[in-house]
């Protein structure tokens, strides 16, 4: 019993647990590390919450990162609620409550203060990592595993993750790399079943609940309530027969009807009035509709500005709310066009949520939706990573999106993700996820299908060397790069065989080695022999006639195996050194199989070289194979030619004279049938070596001894595992690991570069690189050490450094009104750019040096930051550039992080100038509705 289990529990409350809730949070009592993955609002927080609880209990400190500060802030309110002013904030421009038993940040800090060494570290009992799944994204998801890799042994740690295939897998390389268990716990149970739907002909269409299976009625019902009356009516006369709904054959179901209009299409003003109006009468709201487009999300909600979703009294909530954010603004920032818009819109109980709004705004509507005072929100992708939203009911408007490269269809985890947040527990039955269809037909019903039940996403390894984790590791003790790299999840999958059972015991040595080295020498000499003489034509000079006894090796599960075998066909080669069409080197030979071989005996295809057993054959009670082998085949060549003998006397020979040792044929004897060759000299000295090689032979005991064949397959098998250790050492050894060659090279430029000496120390310029987190490393420190920036004033450094950080496409032609000395120097940092692409191709590296430039500078907001730092209201700044509000916002914030960087960076150089040029800048662009403090946070 859980309560018999933990009668003082650290934290109680006010429900009943769900059993994988209680096993957690018995894990963390005992201190030990959970995997928890379960689906969206099941309750993963509680487990987050106990060791929050456990840390304050023990006097001790829990970390909980996020993917994203936005999840920050908002975790940082709710934990605040919880547990009251022991909680702290960390981000890159604030900290607030530093000292507190429960620190908020984002994986990103961690990691810094990691690599910084920071006092905190030593306190750490509990690191909670949420949305452990974001560690697939391409971009940022290597710190995860930079920082748990570095994270102290004596941590404990906790992984909360949506559902995911390959959860032990990935426990299992943490276990390793921590060198402790890790306990997962996996739950498929949703507290709310969800329903999900197409939304056809102005009604819904159930594809399947709950966990039942696929419906493919519903689908074709979809897709007939999308034809036009003429063809419904033509489908109907004609009894409705197939799944299309038409007259026509139905189309296969990946694939949509010829000639028809896939319903890809946003839907028109009339289409999305229709079902809001059917989502508030069915009592379905609030609703979060799902759109993978910012202009979309827009363009939709200002479909339904018509609409007033929200009553009297909500109307009255929401304005007073509205009014106390705006208050925050200055006059004219409270005037822009964005905040007047969303204002309105909410008021209406309609929201819009994405990147392209400010970040004031966003959370005024987070906060709204999450008290039910937006009945209709719509969003991009990222909201689903927000924390305590749920909705009755979830909309895709599509379920195609860009990923950054092309077009696709969701995939089942994040479809999965997104639809999660429909479903209220406590307050709905069952959660409603609609998909629209707005075309002529709904989407492939394969892609459906795959979409509703396939597989979640694997947690994947995106972990890549960059030069800041090079110059930085170079700097700790703790850690070396080649250690990085053996930890990471990506080397994980070729060391997880390379447990100790891989290592057997070797057998003691015996006398039967020195045989064994030395029967190797004698086949060598006897296959250099035979390959002699078979290149000087015919059939050897008679060696490998019809007829012929040898004696062939073949390796089978049971051992090393030779056998007696009588040539069939010989060799025919045309011509000396000739491989012509009619040469074959192929000999066909009547192998007799060992003692005790059956017909059921399986060979190994792998092992058995002696090829696929064409023929098997009884004779005198015992089994013979008839196949072709190769010249290497053969150990040696009798003197025994039968030509009318029987199989009984290969029986006897191979039980007298063949176990014993084979009288030798004497290859020189064949010299005399040679037609064309080499000279006899040549061919002697190879005879002399043979024949020296069989007298040493001769003189060990082991080659009378009775036990010969067991003490020689025993050897044989030694040295297999011998070969077995070596392989497995190499693969353990840093040169064997994927990313050791991109070390190298990046090491190399990093040394041609003066960032670190011959001896891997790291020297000034690689001390300035490690300060530099937020973008390229390399470029400012080469625009540091060129003193691109010390010739500018504050603004014009910091409109040239925001080409590091915006991300955004956009026509980046610099406008003629900017100042020549900040147009000068983007040029410069521009070659800059271009030279180190260029250096990094000279080192090996794959980087063009135009893309590595492209990549690494946008200058689309050189002109919209430079007039910002000069002191330029925002609204007038955004009249200069389509880019969205929110967007501009996100790329100045994350400038001041940058400016306290270059800041840094000065310091270490010792340049007190450019120093206090940053501190300016800095100020220069902290203003107004740019860094609003945080509703979450204030």
């Amino acid at each position: 019993d859980f309560h018999t289990l933990l009668p003082n529990p650290a934290l109680t409350f006010p429900f009943e647990l769900d059993d994988f809730q209680k096993q957690a949070i018995l894990r963390l009592e005992r201190s030990e590390c959970v995997f928890l993955a379960a689906h969206t609002s099941a309750g993963k927080t509680v487990c987050a919450e106990y060791a929050i609880a456990l840390a304050m209990k023990h006097c001790t400190r829990a970390i909980y990162t996020s993917p994203i500060k936005a999840l920050s802030n908002q975790k940082y309110r709710d934990f605040r609620n919880k547990f009251g002013d022991d909680v702290g904030l960390i981000t890159g421009d604030m900290q607030i409550g530093a000292d507190g038993s429960c620190l908020i940040m984002t994986t990103e800090i961690l990691r810094s203060m990691l690599y910084r060494g920071a006092d905190l570290i030593r306190d750490i009992e509990w690191v909670i990592f949420d949305e452990v799944h974001y560690i697939n994204d391409s971009e940022r998801g290597v710190v995860w595993e930079e920082v748990i890799i570095m994270l102290p042994d004596y941590v404990n740690l906790i992984f909360l993750s949506a559902t995911t295939p390959n959860t032990i897998e990935f426990s299992e390389w943490i276990g390793r790399t921590k060198r402790k268990p890790v306990h997962v716990i996996r739950t498929n149970y949703r507290p709310v079943p969800l329903s999900h739907n197409l939304w056809a002909g102005m009604k819904l269409h159930k594809l399947m609940e709950g966990r039942e299976g696929f419906n493919p009625k519903g689908y074709s019902e979809a897709a007939k309530a999308l034809m036009p009356a003429s063809a419904r009516a033509a489908a109907d006369a004609k009894g409705g027969k197939n799944s299309s709904g038409s007259g026509k054959p139905a189309p296969p179901p990946g694939r949509p009807a010829s000639g028809s209009k896939v319903s890809q299409q946003q839907g028109s003003k009339q289409d999305w009035l229709s079902l809001a109006r059917y989502l508030e009468r069915e009592g379905l709201m609030p609703t979060v509709v799902f759109s993978f487009s910012k202009k979309k999300c827009e363009e939709i909600a200002h479909m339904l500005r018509s609409l007033n979703l929200n009553t009297a009294a909500e109307t009255n909530l929401v304005q007073g709310f509205a009014i106390q954010t705006v208050a925050r603004l200055s006059t004219a920032d409270a005037k822009l066009p964005q905040v007047i818009a969303t204002v309105e819109m909410v008021r209406r109980g309609i929201g819009v949520h994405h990147g392209g709004l400010l970040p004031i705004l966003k959370e005024m509507v987070e906060i709204l939706f999450s008290r039910n005072l937006i009945k209709v929100l719509f969003a991009t992708e990222t909201f689903a990573m927000g924390v305590n939203m749920p909705a009755r009911c979830v909309v895709f408007n599509a379920i195609r999106k860009h990923d950054g490269m092309q077009f696709r269809e969701l995939q089942p985890g994040e479809y999965t993700q997104m639809a999660g947040r429909a479903g209220r527990r406590g307050l709905d039955k069952v959660g409603t996820v609609i998909i629209c269809c707005f075309g002529d037909t709904p989407p492939p019903q394969l892609v459906l299908r795959n979409m509703l039940t396939g597989s979640s996403t694997k947690l994947q390894s995106r972990f890549r060397l960059t030069y800041a984790m090079i110059l930085n590791l170079l700097r700790v003790e703790d850690m070396s790069v080649e250690g990085m790299i053996k930890r990471s999840f990506s080397e994980f999958a070729a060391q997880r065989a390379l447990t100790t059972n891989e290592y057997p015991k070797l057998l003691a040595p015996e006398d039967v080695e020195d045989y064994y080295f030395a029967s190797k020498d004698v086949l060598a000499s006897n296959n250099e022999l035979l390959s002699y003489l078979l290149s000087s034509g015919g059939t050897g000079g008679g060696a490998l006639v019809t007829g012929r006894v040898v004696l062939v090796t073949s390796r089978r599960k049971h051992g090393y195996v030779r056998a007696p075998a009588i040539i069939l066909r010989s060799p025919t080669i045309s011509a000396k050194g000739s491989t012509g069409t009619n040469s074959n080197n192929d000999i066909v030979c009547m192998v007799l199989l060992p003692q005790g071989f059956t017909k059921d005996d399986e060979p190994q295809s792998n092992d058995l070289k002696l090829g696929d057993l064409d023929f098997i054959g009884e004779a005198v009670g015992r089994y013979f194979a008839i196949h072709e082998i190769q010249l290497d085949q053969i150990l040696f060549v009798s003197s025994s030619q039968i030509v009318e003998e029987t199989v009984a006397n290969l029986v006897k020979d191979e039980s007298t004279e063949m176990n014993a040792g084979l009288e030798l044929l004497d290859l020189r004897d064949c010299a005399k049938n040679m037609h064309q060759g080499s000279s006899e000299m040549e061919f002697r000295q190879a005879c002399d070596k043979m024949e020296r090689n069989v007298a040493m032979l001769r003189q060990f005991k082991s080659h009378y001894s009775p036990n010969l064949e067991r003490h020689y397959l025993a050897v044989d098998r030694k040295e297999i595992l011998r070969s077995r250790v070596t392989t497995l050492r190499h693969l353990l050894s840093n040169e064997s690991l994927a990313l050791f060659p991109d070390y190298s090279q990046r090491k190399d430029l990093l040394r041609s570069l003066g960032y670190v000496d011959e001896n891997d120390t790291v020297c000034l310029k690689g001390r300035v690189a490690c300060e530099v987190n937020t973008c390229e490393g390399l470029i400012v420190t080469e625009m540091l050490f060129e003193g691109v920036m010390s010739e500018l004033e504050p603004a014009e450094i910091v409109a040239l450094l925001s080409a590091l950080l915006f991300q955004e496409k956009k026509d980046e032609d610099l406008d003629s009104e900017l100042p020549q000395r900040l147009v000068s120097g983007c040029e410069r940092m521009k070659e800059i750019a271009i030279r180190l692409g260029q250096q990094q191709k000279d080192c090996g590296l794959p980087v063009d040096p135009l893309e590595y430039c492209a990549s690494s500078l946008k200058m689309g907001l050189v002109h919209v930051v430079y007039e910002w730092a000069s002191g330029v209201p925002f609204a007038s700044i955004c009249e200069l550039t389509d880019v969205q509000e929110g967007s501009i916002v996100r790329c100045i914030t994350r400038l001041d992080e940058l400016c306290r960087e270059v800041r840094n960076c000065s310091r270490v150089v010792g340049n007190p100038t450019l120093y206090r040029k940053m501190e300016a800048a800095s100020e220069a662009i902290k203003r107004d509705i740019v860094f609003a403090s945080s509703l979450y946070v204030s």
